[in-house]
């Protein structure tokens, strides 16, 4: 069990097998609250330790807010400015959580989107699927989708809308993460 102490950004780790404490309370700068989602995998002392659940709910719901995610989806056109465009949206803070690269049919792209112009982009070569996280990840998202410049800058010439698409709503993100990344 990993203890992440907020005020001072302090570590501990407790071994409930032996039931004993594990590293005592220090200073570990490597480890920061955004580290700390689930699925995360975090080195400590050459220990790789992954994030399975949270000790609270308190914790829980803290953690979730700081760390929502959304889908971000590289479509054929973009291929090119994949690497940029995921090194823009890095460095606008968000973490990469998973990723994906897979072809879907025009059934499962109708599913995924609805039918229309979007879907039928999404089924018409591989696409490049990401699961992005950090705060607001949503709106966020869509925000740098629809004015950020150094987007465009990548993108040059093409449209952002026949490049990429972002999740609209929060209530459709898991449903269509888990779509994406469950099979």
């Amino acid at each position: 069990v990993l203890f992440y102490h907020l005020q001072n950004g302090m570590i501990e780790m407790y071994d409930p097998k032996n039931r004993r404490t594990f590293l005592k309370k220090c200073r570990y700068e490597s480890i920061s609250l955004k580290d700390l989602y689930l699925g995360a995998k975090i080195s400590v002392y050459s220990r790789l330790l992954t994030v399975v659940s949270y000790g609270d709910d308190f914790t829980r719901r803290m953690l979730q807010k700081a760390s929502a995610k959304t889908l971000c989806i590289i479509k054929a056109p973009a291929y090119e400015s994949s690497g940029k465009i995921l090194d823009c949206l890095i460095q606008q803070g968000f973490i990469v959580t998973n990723a994906k690269l897979c072809n879907l049919k025009p059934i499962q792209a109708a599913e995924l989107v609805g039918n229309g112009e979007e879907a039928k982009s999404l089924a018409i070569d591989n696409i490049y699927a990401f699961e992005l996280a950090c705060k607001d990840a949503v709106s966020k998202l869509n925000e740098i989708c629809s004015g950020d410049t150094k987007l465009r800058k990548i993108l040059s010439k093409l449209p952002v809308e026949a490049a990429l698409y972002a999740a609209s709503s929060t209530s459709d993100v898991q449903k269509q993460l888990d779509f994406i990344f469950s099979k």
